[in-house]
């Protein structure tokens, strides 16, 4: 076998074996890490450009799997993603909704109950997740009257937080910068590379991925533009997907320590974080279910 041909057979080797490698089609300069296992249904992964310098870390939560949840984690004075997401008692977490001091100032709503509305004019873009085992995942915008874009929202989600803006819609990139009113105020520059926490997800595999982009940090990761964001997630096999707060707020947590690079040099407080929470699925429908005393 000559040179080329060995070559050929050892990529196509790769390509077949799950978790190591995956093809880009808008950055095949990133190279991915083998997905490690971290809990039911949940994988973490790094992954790595030189040009750009960029530092990935990916968190993939298949919802359709019964003992692990998404949830929102809500602080009520501003902590850190890592205490929030022992708090919850969870395996993995980024950083997610706007703030400013100590109030969000993004759409906030867990176990039905809303805590916080979107303060801007424009409507922003919010990830929400139904009841029932999250068996619907929803991407809407949302006003600062709480009317979401999607009439079907308010029937089904029961935990949700928003950010913004929309990378993704229905498989299309299309980043709604100017939309939803999203300006260098923001601390996250749109016209600039910075440090990104992007969440996107397949309607038909009902995958999440929770990713961090590490920026501002030269030699280490330069960070994304908004679209390049788009574009990743796109690779990992969105689509859906939008923006959540970033720069010095962008954290990774996984299995018990920050895997990320924060650009403040320490992990920021924030109000509130997306968390990966294993749970155990009794099925009282189950003909060997039994109970004794009080079954609620």
């Amino acid at each position: 076998m000559n040179v080329k041909v060995w070559r050929r057979s050892i990529l196509i080797l790769l390509t077949l074996i799950p978790g190591i490698l995956i093809y880009g089609e808008y950055f095949p300069q990133i190279e991915y890490s083998y997905r490690e296992k971290i809990g039911p249904g949940t994988h973490y992964r790094t992954a790595t450009s030189e040009e750009p310098r960029w530092e990935i870390r990916i968190i993939e939560v298949d919802t359709t799997h019964p003992n692990i949840r998404l949830e929102p984690v809500w602080a009520d004075t501003l902590k850190p993603t890592s205490e929030l997401a022992e708090k919850a008692e969870g395996i993995a977490a980024v950083n997610a909704g706007y703030f400013y001091q100590n109030s969000s100032v993004s759409y906030y709503r867990e176990d039905g109950e809303r805590k916080s509305s979107n303060t801007r004019e424009e409507a922003r873009s919010v990830f929400g997740l139904s009841g029932n085992h999250q068996e619907k995942l929803m991407q809407t915008r949302i006003d600062n009257t709480n009317e979401p874009m999607d009439p079907e929202w308010s029937d089904y989600i029961l935990d949700a937080i928003g950010g913004g803006p929309q990378l993704i819609k229905d498989g299309e990139i299309d980043v709604l910068i100017d939309e939803e009113g999203i300006d260098e105020a923001s601390g996250i520059g749109p016209d600039t590379r910075q440090p990104r926490t992007l969440l996107g997800w397949n309607a038909d595999s009902k995958k999440v991925y929770l990713v961090t982009v590490d920026g501002r940090q030269e030699g280490w990761s330069v960070g994304m533009y908004l679209e390049e964001g788009a574009k990743l997630l796109k690779d990992l096999g969105c689509d859906q997907g939008m923006n959540f707060d970033g720069g010095g707020s962008t954290t990774a947590w996984v299995d018990g320590e920050v895997v990320n690079e924060p650009s403040d040099g320490f992990e920021r407080s924030v109000k509130n974080a997306w968390v990966v929470v294993p749970s155990l699925v009794i099925d009282n429908t189950d003909d060997e279910f039994s109970t004794e005393g009080e079954w609620g």
